[in-house]
């Protein structure tokens, strides 16, 4: 975040900018309001401004958070 903050989102690489530390609100709005489904999931970085996002999977208790699964999810279009 230290260099993002001083050289810009998305200036470090095309497209991809971290994003407030487990904001879930992505997550409510486009995937589920499920509090066990938001609960195993910590948002932390956007990509290619169309609002796919990254989060860290919370698959079990280990607390070394840099252990854990990343999941991608690409933006939804409903028609």
């Amino acid at each position: 975040m230290e260099l993002q903050d001083e050289v810009g989102c998305e200036e470090y690489a095309d497209g991809f900018g971290l994003d407030d530390w487990d904001d879930k609100s992505g997550l409510e709005a486009d995937w589920s309001k499920d509090p066990e489904f938001l609960s195993a999931l910590i948002p932390f970085a956007r990509a290619t401004g169309g609002g796919s996002f990254y989060a860290l999977w919370r698959i079990d208790d280990r607390a070394d958070l840099a252990a854990l699964p990343v999941v991608a999810f690409t933006a939804r279009f409903l028609d």
